[in-house]
């Protein structure tokens, strides 16, 4: 899998569980906690995944991600051994 691809994974095994996973607020530091990545590299697989509207970001006191449903259903065709 494409590094992009795997925080986007991360981030599906983070909101995957929750009643809606597409409008469920995740914040940045849950997300780095949950790779091994760089944080710059972290950073700019985000805004190229927010770019392909897989995900979106919203700057509030600080700054938080969704998974979009476009998100949701690429991750949902993907075999279960390719995702985190």
């Amino acid at each position: 899998m494409e590094t992009k691809w795997t925080t986007l994974s991360a981030i599906y095994s983070i909101v995957k569980d929750y009643p809606n996973p597409t409008t469920t607020l995740l914040h940045i530091n849950e997300l780095i906690l949950n790779q091994s990545l760089p944080w710059d590299q972290v950073v700019d697989h985000l805004k190229e995944l927010q770019k392909e509207e897989f995900v979106t970001m919203k700057q509030l006191s600080v700054a938080v991600i969704s998974l979009t449903e476009k998100g949701m259903q690429y991750l949902s065709g993907l075999p279960k051994a390719n995702i985190a």
